[in-house]
């Protein structure tokens, strides 16, 4: 969810309570100055106005916890807070105290573990949880404070051909003030029209499954997103995802979908022999290519290695191109 915000006024309002500053000169930790980069040391109950400098990583990979400190951490970030140390099986969490703020400025990120999702890692503002790993990345510009958590955990969203429709399926874990998602469809990945909306829950702290059916997709090509609105006007985007669509028989499932890069799974119907999978990026350049012999109602798990984006997978048999 994005948000538009007045960095100035709000770092005087709290002007008053922060009393040093410590900016990043480089990579390393977040608890530890042993490279020397934390010009004013590392973050403490003193050191709470913090600014993490763009293209600069900061591990924060153990429990932090400032949540007894008596007054707010102003947080600023430009570069990348990784809530996983350099041995990535290390996850970090963070307890600030009352009144705290974090901004995430344009090109800044606070990353998730890529390992391991949940709670494994998180934020708490004044005993709250504001942010934790199963709700991924948050990309700028982006603010977090008590009152504005990070809204929805959205666990996966997918797509699936059915017969002659496309099934569109998305479970969430927790959701604030959420009031509908709204449903989008592209033939392009660019050009965007709504097909329906499915309410939302408000708020829940249970896992909840959503679903929607697109009756009449188009053949080829067809990308759709999700939108999701409060009920105070504020939005966020899910996605988008591709799925092929055509008039044969076989049947093509993909998963998880968005996923970390690091591997896929394509379950399998109505398709046997020698098939051919092929994964192209969005400008069109082919980044996988395997070829497979399969048995009808198969599945199997593809290793990647693949940078963030929209790519589009095409299974060629002797049967079918999907």
């Amino acid at each position: 969810m994005k948000h538009l915000f007045i960095l100035l006024f709000l770092a005087f309002s709290y002007s008053s309570f922060a009393q040093n500053t410590t900016t990043t000169t480089g990579d390393g930790f977040w608890k530890t100055n042993n490279n020397g980069h934390w010009n004013s040391g590392a973050p403490s109950c003193t050191n709470n106005n913090i600014t993490i400098s763009a293209n600069d990583t900061i591990y924060l990979g153990q429990d932090n916890d400032y949540a007894s400190c008596p007054n707010p951490f102003i947080i600023n970030i430009y570069g990348t807070l990784r809530f996983f140390g350099l041995t990535t099986g290390k996850k970090g969490k963070l307890f600030l105290p009352a009144g705290s703020v974090i901004y995430v400025h344009g090109g800044g990120v606070i990353q998730a573990p890529n390992n391991g999702g949940g709670k494994s890692a998180l934020i708490k503002i004044d005993g709250k949880i504001v942010w934790y790993a199963g709700q991924g990345d948050v990309t700028g510009p982006e603010y977090i404070d008590y009152n504005n958590p990070y809204p929805v955990d959205m666990i996966s969203f997918k797509t699936s051909v059915s017969e002659n429709s496309i099934a569109l399926d998305w479970t969430t874990a927790s959701e604030i003030n959420s009031e509908y998602f709204q449903i989008e469809h592209s033939m392009d990945g660019k050009e965007w029209k709504s097909l329906g909306r499915v309410s939302a829950a408000g708020n829940s702290n249970v896992i909840i499954d959503y679903s929607f059916i697109d009756k009449t997709p188009q053949t080829g090509a067809n990308y759709y997103r999700l939108l999701q609105v409060d009920f105070d006007g504020k939005y966020e985007y899910f996605g988008p995802l591709h799925q092929s669509f055509d008039q044969s028989n076989m049947k093509l499932s993909i998963f998880p979908n968005p996923n970390s890069g690091e591997s896929l799974n394509l379950e399998f119907d109505q398709v046997e022999g020698n098939t051919q999978i092929l994964i192209f990026d969005f400008a069109g350049k082919m980044v996988y290519e395997q070829e497979i012999n399969i048995a009808s109602s198969n599945s199997i798990r593809i290793p990647l290695n693949l940078a963030k984006g929209i790519y589009n997978v095409q299974i060629i048999n002797k049967q079918n191109v999907v």
